[in-house]
């Protein structure tokens, strides 16, 4: 095990000090922000177009949320352009 001295202890007390006081700082700056996020009325359905949360929250409710997963991939992979029988095979997979 390395020894250390008593000076490279009280350097990694002191950094360690330092970076607790700038995560302080970093949390009560963030505070007013989430206060303000908190007031802001909750959506309501007429603001998401066609309820594509609930179809999504649909999938994502199954047994063990494979469908969800399988949805996921499915637009991800559609959106980088990959081939399309393979789309089509995890789409067939979904019913």
């Amino acid at each position: 095990m390395a020894d250390f001295s008593s000076s490279d202890i009280n350097e990694a007390k002191r950094r360690v000090k330092e970076m607790q006081e700038r995560a302080r700082s970093y949390s009560q700056s963030e505070q007013p922000q989430n206060e303000e996020k908190k007031k802001e009325p909750p959506k309501t359905e007429s603001q998401s177009p066609f309820g594509v949360f609930d179809f999504l929250s649909d999938f994502m409710s199954g047994d063990d949320g494979s469908k969800g997963i399988i949805l996921a991939l499915i637009l991800i992979l559609a959106r980088e352009k990959a081939d399309n029988m393979l789309i089509l095979a995890l789409l067939y997979i979904l019913l």
